[in-house]
């Protein structure tokens, strides 16, 4: 019988070795980001991130926009539902997926608040028309209706407009999720992908190759 929702694709990248990993899986996850990019991704910090309230999952795209050697920074607002999850269990699970590139990344880890000067410094580099909608918004909450919500918009505009300053509000801020995992995969002929996992030891990364 025909699959009628056989819509795959053939991958078709050079063999991805263990030898090709670096010790650091930051410094691999800044190859494939670097490589996302290179090739013109569509929003390629795009990441889908995936909390768990009780015994129940969600998950939901971000944007991160920043690395570093601690891990992946993301900002949200700190009402919304994923805050509140994270509130409850501090685990997160992350990943990208560049289908221009057929490679993807996952990492799992714990969330943790960043200092609220960096939330700052971070606020006043946007765009103050999104730095308006970060600040009336009740994310995650009921909405009557998107009349609503262009009220209090344009009002939180004409506030600005009159002080001609814009504070971040403290309901809005970032979180750093530390890693603990990361895993490495990229797309091969015949479904023979290659997956390189990363698992933190007290010393260093451990590397194991796995079964596609």
């Amino acid at each position: 019988m025909p699959d009628q929702y056989d819509m795959s694709m053939q991958y078709d990248n050079t063999p991805f070795t263990s030898a090709d990993a670096p010790s650091d899986p930051l410094d691999l996850f800044e190859t494939f980001f670097s490589l996302a990019q290179a090739h013109n991704a569509l929003e390629p910090n795009a990441m889908a991130i995936a909390t768990v309230e009780g015994n129940k999952p969600h998950v939901r795209y971000v944007l991160m926009k920043h690395y570093d050697a601690r891990g992946i920074v993301f900002f949200t607002n700190y009402n919304s539902a994923k805050a509140r999850q994270l509130e409850e269990n501090n685990a997160l699970a992350a990943s990208f997926w560049w289908p221009s590139i057929e490679r993807q990344v996952r990492i799992e880890g714990r969330a943790y608040k960043i200092d609220a000067k960096d939330s700052d410094a971070y606020f006043d580099q946007r765009k103050v028309l999104s730095n308006i909608a970060a600040s009336v918004s009740l994310q995650s909450q009921p909405l009557d209706s998107r009349e609503t919500l262009k009220h209090a918009f344009e009002e939180k505009l004409q506030a600005y407009q009159d002080a001609g300053t814009l504070e971040r509000p403290a309901h809005w801020g970032g979180y750093v999720l530390e890693p603990s995992y990361w895993e490495f995969w990229v797309g091969q002929r015949n479904r023979m992908h290659d997956r390189i996992a990363y698992q933190k030891t007290d010393t260093a990364w451990e590397k194991t190759r796995l079964w596609p």
